[in-house]
């Protein structure tokens, strides 16, 4: 299987070659390739902003665009536009990025390989499996709804995991509230300053000591 980048499809700036099974495992790149051809390990220096869609094209003076192509201070091609942490360096990314080939007109970024962990690659292949079987079935605007769909799935089941919290929380402070309301009502407003006692001393004493201390935030009071 080729993975090299076809060099009319690119700059010609040196672009880092993959290396299977040393800079990224074997079965990860096959099963890759494998889910769509037109998919490509692109390798990046830096951490980049990029449009939408790339190509060689700088655009116009009055509508400047992200491209692709050399950049001082690279080894290799970059895509997009490169991001500083001061004025003489940039900022570090050193990762592989799946590209993909939308002819004739150009890329488009599809992820950053951020891990090589063997479930986190799996999981990418199975998310992009997905992507591409369900786009060939339904469509991309049927994909997107999906996308979408699982979105809001996702902020519905935090926000309820949130307001369980609250409730949890607030049960569990209901006692101190109360003693609270209790004691206000009865003129009892004084600081309580409740202490723990605390045993101390060496292995095989037979007198150990012990001192009286007040207690911390974490070991009395309200829960949060």
């Amino acid at each position: 299987m080729d993975f090299r980048v076809p060099k009319e499809l690119r700059s010609t700036a040196p672009l880092r070659q993959l290396h299977v099974g040393i800079d990224l495992p074997a079965w990860f790149c096959h099963s890759i390739k494998e889910i769509d051809k037109d998919l490509h390990f692109i390798w990046s220096d830096f951490e980049c902003i990029y449009d939408d869609l790339m190509n060689q094209y700088t655009g116009s003076l009055e509508d400047p665009r992200f491209c692709i192509g050399p950049v001082q201070g690279s080894t290799y091609e970059v895509w997009g536009w490169p991001l500083k942490l001061n004025k003489d360096e940039y900022k570090p990314n050193k990762c592989w990025h799946l590209w993909r080939i939308a002819r004739p007109h150009g890329w488009c970024h599809v992820i950053e390989i951020s891990s090589k962990e063997p479930e986190y690659l799996q999981f990418l292949v199975e998310r992009l499996y997905k992507q591409a079987t369900y786009k060939a079935k339904y469509g991309v605007h049927a994909w997107n709804k999906l996308q979408q769909d699982e979105e809001n799935e996702r902020k519905e089941k935090e926000e309820a995991q949130n307001q369980q919290k609250f409730k949890d929380l607030q049960n569990e402070n209901k006692k101190f509230v109360k003693l609270a309301m209790e004691n206000l009502a009865s003129g009892v407003t004084a600081a309580t300053n409740p202490t723990r006692e605390i045993i101390y001393g060496y292995s095989n004493q037979t007198n150990k000591s012990k001192i009286i201390r007040p207690i911390t935030d974490k070991e009395g009071g309200l829960v949060s």
